[in-house]
């Protein structure tokens, strides 16, 4: 199996997260080998990190679903929009069966802290309220 990584670092406004339900961090726990161990894993600034899988993210054009990482384990509402506090740090792990051509693409986006901006429910509100004769849009015939 091979494996690459890559990690850099992003500006905060080039990245914004809507989340698919609610969501409940969970702690992250440190491995020693193949075993999990009771250590909450810290980032490098000191603080505990929590993680949320298969988030959509937006990052500058792009779309993945990917694992977020924070700093606080509040809930977060379902379809929150978020955007975060500081600058983040984009991981990409890409896994491979030796000889394949194919990998599998695993994306991280760390920031301590995660701003709620808005709710996509608040824009369907709006879209759903609208005055469809006075939109343009490729899901209204007009």
């Amino acid at each position: 199996m091979a494996q690459n990584n890559v990690k850099l670092s992003i500006p905060r406004s080039d990245v914004t997260l809507i989340t698919p339900g609610a969501l409940n961090p969970r702690p992250a726990y440190e491995y020693d080998g193949n075993k999990r161990t009771d250590r909450q894993r810290t980032h490098t600034d000191g603080w505990e990190i929590f993680t949320m899988q298969d988030v959509s993210a937006k990052i500058s054009d792009a779309s993945v679903i990917a694992r977020i990482e924070t700093g606080s384990d509040n809930e977060i509402p379902a379809g929150s929009i978020l955007q975060p506090a500081n600058d983040v740090e984009l991981a990409v792990r890409a896994t491979s069966s030796k000889g394949s051509d194919f990998a599998t693409l695993a994306v991280t986006l760390t920031c301590e802290d995660w701003d709620v901006v808005g709710n996509v429910m608040d824009a369907i509100n709006t879209v759903s309220t609208t005055d469809k004769s006075k939109t343009s849009s490729d899901f209204f015939d007009n």
